[in-house]
């Protein structure tokens, strides 16, 4: 059941996110910070998407493929988080010499992801069939991954007691979203080190593009004044339903089928869609 569970909220996870970035980003393409906000979104999307796959995989070397390339979306999180504080906060100076700093380091571990230095192996943790078994370099990733981390919300906690009004509240519900998403994700990392830590907060990253959608609508996060109309509305009830649909559609061909058919599945979600709109 744990299992199930951890794979829907990655899956949610990654479409929710890739869909508030394509929103985002729609809503002025030219823009530094929608941008980054896309890039950032997107490696999101990657992670969650290749950690789904790779927790209900069949066999050790898809397994091992997907964990690969969830890891590349991994490596740039810290990046484009700490890129998009930045932006979205006005830092510079010293902010600006980390974040080059880490850009370089994050090319560093994206070439040594393909490599048995980062990550070594695969086996079985609680309920999950394959889990990653770390090389000799992953503790420095985990090290980088979260002073990044660290040093962005140390930005929004900073900026935060000395702003005032409209920005303090996007800064506060961006804060709340990314505190209660990175402790929610920090949660898989001990199996990572055979510590008998179940990841429990998962699921809470599922909160993460739902409050920032609120904040978006509600104190224009990221500049974007939206005005809810009753098409809006129908549109996002639409995908309500639909998203739960669609992960049932997936996890039916992987149970009755053995594998997913992506094209199938796409083409199942556009007559949905469809019908939905009609």
């Amino acid at each position: 059941m744990g299992l199930y569970v951890f794979a829907i909220s990655s899956l949610l996870t990654a479409i929710l996110s890739v869909i508030l970035g394509i929103f985002v980003w729609i809503k002025n393409v030219k823009g530094n910070l929608n941008r980054a906000w896309l890039l950032l979104s997107l490696s999101i999307g990657i992670w969650s998407f290749g950690l789904f796959e790779e927790v209900i995989s069949l066999s050790k070397a898809e397994a091992f493929l997907w964990t690969r390339i969830f890891y590349v979306g991994a490596i740039f999180i810290p990046i484009f988080f700490l890129y998009f504080v930045s932006i979205f906060l006005g830092a510079n100076g010293l902010t600006r010499k980390i974040l080059y700093i880490a850009s370089f380091l994050s090319f560093v571990f994206l070439g040594l992801n393909f490599t048995e230095l980062f990550i070594e192996d695969l086996a079985p943790r609680y309920s999950f069939p394959y889990w990653n078994v770390p090389g000799p370099v992953f503790p420095a990733f985990i090290l980088y991954f979260f002073m990044c981390i660290s040093y962005a919300h140390y930005l929004l906690f900073k900026y935060y007691r000395k702003t005032s009004g409209l920005k303090r509240n996007q800064i506060k519900y961006f804060l709340a979203a990314s505190v209660i998403a990175f402790t929610g994700a920090s949660t898989d990392f001990p199996l990572i080190f055979n510590i008998p830590v179940y990841p429990f907060g998962h699921s809470f990253i599922l909160a993460y593009p739902p409050i920032i959608a609120y904040a978006i609508t509600k104190y224009q996060l990221m500049d974007i004044n939206i005005v809810i109309k009753k098409g809006t509305v129908y549109t996002y009830l639409s995908f309500l339903i639909l998203v739960p649909c669609m992960v049932f559609i997936i996890f039916a061909q992987r149970f009755f089928f053995g594998k997913i058919n992506y094209v199938f599945s796409s083409l199942v979600f556009v007559v949905l869609l469809l019908s939905a709109i009609v």
